[in-house]
């Protein structure tokens, strides 16, 4: 049976700790049914192929499919190949049977011809990227019929909850489990800030007076035709967004499939083109053909307020992203072009806009990146092709041009940049609504609808709104001219300016907002505690230990095991308690997998005796089992229903660790590095004590114990108005401003007991010379500093300023 930990390092880059903490916990399952909801950019695909490939290996599935978007088939492709997982991509409903894994797009497995292929396979595991489009009513439902019937299933989404509270709770139905972590907690569990702050702006448009006529005639029209209800709502919301383009467009949209199912895969322009041929609107677009665009010359103004930045603009429109282009390029030499799609060089600017019939042509998101890298402002148009599961870090601004169509949308396009492996801070989105005197109902009333309906579902998935500085921006005629600044939107605390801004919405809004976080609160997933306490009970320590090389040592294979069905094992290597010398005898230990460098570990031949494997057990049951694992599982089951979790000893082997062999030259050359390292850190203790020293006197203390580096949890004594404090030194180098500080438990133990009377002095230094000095109390330094726990040979702290 395969190693949990060897899976794990299959993925050849470092795991944060909630995606390391979702899979070791979802092994335990025997049969696992989870709904991964994480948001936006944690990184869902890959705990996703960790547990396909830890399910597969260990042998507990034997097919696998895998339904995900159109859009990010070519990544799924790439992130398979990549953790060495074989896989058949379905492209016919005659598709060869005898692979293990098969990858289908969501387009065919709602298809009636490919979803009878398909039930001709018992599944052991369905996995279903973005399973929030599994909703009652649309012909993808079919999917979860897929889902029930598998041993086990998987669904991902960032937004499981789109605003309709049945919807949620069917797609809940169809697991045990589900699993939600905010970027909030992932930084709290991995104790330092990891995203990237955002900017959240709201760009009022002030339409013109003869645009404000278009949208007037257009809903009067309207009013009175006979057409399909969600024709009358996407026209509507279209002429909303900008009376001037809608006329400008309507020539060029062609008529199609308009539904609720339809409209959620992307583009609307089909719901347009059912309008295109009345004569009324016609004759209308002829009249304001030469109207004023007022959006697309706020987006102009942007673009320059933005520059240097790299810009995603998002529409539902095929036909707005043509035109945006062609608005924003007109001056440009436009070096490629096809059908839908165009890239323009602007000499410092690069301009490109990409539609959904650019797909099977060229690689939009690679267009995408190569865009950004070579062009000091890049501005990227896209129709929501580009909105779910690509990852798009190059960029950090989006700007949604007109009201998006649903919540889902919205937190969708905000998490192509806003995710793990962003690089730029902050990071902005811009939403642009056109707001029109004189008419009963325009954008900026549906914008307001929008904003309520995020957070209707904030219980469910927090919008990025709730996460950063609020601004609100009116385009005037030669500027973006700031008019409202709220600070972090979460907590709407300004109720003044909002009441005079927007009247007594936004008002009730902050009320149900603030009754949203308070609920919040008691809804989350897992605590910072339960999580390390589960890593180190399920994994032992997230680095490596120091083992000293010798015999004395056991290999044994734990197996673990839920209802008696085996789940994954694990190498445990243990010591036990061996007399080396008359002077000295090594003590008993125990390292987990993940501690061990296992090039260094050999097994010996021969067998063991019982007494010696009984010893091993013995270990393992205390250290391992009682000593941790089986308290977590047994606190973690009011989370994850583990049935009967237990272990056995499969195998137990001698064996001895050996030591590298030092390439000749190397052992002088290690001696004297290590010489000049110690050097230079008691020089700079040495600095950071002079300066403390001199602290110390000009603010009235008297040193009773002198600065010693001893085992002790301080390193001064001192007296102030007959008062004893101790006083303990950390001396950096200033080029090291950014490490964390490191403590002892020990130091931090003793702090923790005498938070008013330990004194923390903090010294950057430069040579003998003190560039920089903080001492203050330790229950001051925790209002300042994080402290997080650092496992290794013995526990320490690292202590990171607050942000």
């Amino acid at each position: 049976m395969t190693s949990l930990v060897e899976i794990l390092r299959s993925a050849g880059k470092e795991l944060y700790k909630h995606q390391l903490d979702f899979v070791s916990d979802v092994l335990w399952l025997a049969r696992p049914r989870v709904l991964l909801a994480d948001d936006v950019g944690l990184g869902k695909t890959i705990q996703a192929l960790l547990l396909i490939k830890a399910l597969m290996e260990t042998g507990r599935v034997n097919h696998v499919l895998v339904v995900v978007p159109r859009a990010v088939v070519g990544q799924w492709e790439e992130e398979l190949q990549r953790f060495d997982i074989p896989y058949f991509l379905v492209e016919n409903p005659e598709f060869p049977i005898g692979h293990r894994l098969y990858l289908i797009t969501l387009d065919r497995a709602k298809m009636p011809e490919y979803l009878d292929a398909l039930s001709r396979i018992r599944w052991g595991l369905v996995v279903v990227d973005e399973a929030h489009k599994i909703r009652l009513g649309t012909q993808r439902l079919q999917l979860a019929h897929a889902c029930k019937a598998a041993e086990s299933c998987l669904l991902l989404t960032a937004t499981p909850h789109t605003g309709d509270e049945e919807d949620y709770r069917f797609l809940t139905s169809l697991v045990d489990v589900v699993v939600r972590r905010e970027k909030k907690d992932v930084e709290g569990y991995e104790g330092r800030k990891i995203f990237p702050s955002i900017r959240y702006w709201v760009v009022q448009v002030k339409a013109s007076r003869e645009e404000a006529f278009a949208l007037y005639t257009v809903l009067n029209l309207l009013r009175s035709a006979d057409v399909e209800p969600i024709v009358r709502v996407v026209v509507e919301k279209r002429a909303m967004s900008s009376p001037a383009s809608f006329f400008k467009t309507l020539g060029r949209v062609v008529g199609g499939r308009c539904d609720e199912e339809a409209l959620e895969e992307g583009e609307l322009d089909a719901c347009i083109g059912n309008v295109r041929g009345w004569r009324e609107l016609a004759a209308q677009a002829e009249k304001f053909a030469s109207a004023p665009d007022r959006k697309l010359a706020a987006l102009k103004k942007l673009v320059e307020v933005l520059r240097g930045h790299k810009i995603l603009v998002f529409t539902e429109y095929a036909t707005t992203a043509e035109y945006l282009f062609n608005s924003l390029a007109s001056s440009c030499r436009v070096v490629d072009s096809g059908d839908g799609f165009a890239r323009a060089d602007c000499g410092q600017l690069g301009v490109m806009y990409a539609t959904s019939r650019a797909r099977g042509k060229i690689d939009v998101s690679r267009e995408a990146a190569a865009l950004a890298k070579s062009h000091e402002t890049a501005l990227f148009i896209s129709t929501d092709i580009m909105s779910e599961g690509v990852n798009l870090q190059d960029f950090d601004v989006v700007v949604n041009y007109e009201v998006v169509w649903s919540p889902t949308k919205h937190v969708q396009r905000v998490g192509r940049i806003w995710r793990l492996g962003q690089r730029a801070d902050p990071i902005y989105v811009v939403d642009m609504v056109l707001k029109t005197p004189g008419v009963e109902r325009d954008e900026f009333e549906m914008y307001l609808s929008l904003l309520e309906k995020l957070y209707e579902i904030s219980l469910k998935a927090l919008p990025p709104q709730s996460y950063g500085e609020f601004e609100v921006y009116e385009a005037a005629e030669d500027a973006l001219r700031k008019i409202l600044e709220v600070g972090s939107s979460i907590f709407l605390t300004e109720r003044e300016v909002y009441e005079a801004a927007v009247g007594g919405r936004l008002e009730a809004l902050r009320r149900k907002i603030e009754a949203i976080i308070r609920e919040r609160e008691k809804i989350r997933w897992k605590h910072k505690t339960l999580v390390e306490e589960g890593l180190g009970a399920k994994l032992g320590s997230l680095s490596k230990r120091q083992v000293e090389p010798g015999g004395g040592y056991y290999v044994a294979y734990v197996e673990y095991l839920a209802d008696g069905a085996p789940l994954y094992r694990e190498r445990v290597l243990v010591r036990l308690a061996t007399p080396l010398s008359r002077s000295r005898e090594m003590p008993e230990a125990l390292y987990r997998e993940a501690e061990v460098s296992w090039d260094a570990v050999e097994e010996e031949r021969g067998g063991v005796r019982e007494d010696e494997r009984s010893a091993v057990e013995r270990k393992i049951h205390t250290e391992m089992w009682l000593g941790g694992l089986k308290s977590y599982l047994e606190n973690v089951r009011v989370l994850i229903p583990i049935r009967e979790p237990s272990y056995r000893v499969a195998y137990v082997a001698r064996a001895r660790v050996v030591g590298f062999e030092m390439p000749l030259g190397g052992f002088d050359e290690l001696v004297w590095q290590e010489v000049r390292r110690s050097r230079n850190i008691m020089r700079t203790e040495l600095a950071a004590v002079s300066c403390v020293e001199a602290w110390l006197g000009q603010n009235g203390f008297v040193v009773k114990e002198d600065y010693a580096s001893v085992p002790r949890p301080f390193d001064m004594v001192v007296i102030k108005g007959g008062v004893t404090y101790v006083v303990e030194i950390k001396g950096k180098w200033v080029g090291k401003r950014e490490d964390p500080i490191s403590f002892t438990a020990n130091e931090i133990d003793f702090a923790s007991r005498f938070p008013d009377r330990y004194i923390i002095c903090i010294a950057y230094v430069d040579g003998d010379r003190c560039v920089e000095l903080a001492c203050q109390p330790f229950a001051q330094f925790q209002k300042e500093w994080v402290l997080e726990t650092v496992r290794g040979i013995e526990y320490k702290y690292n202590a990171r300023r607050r942000q």
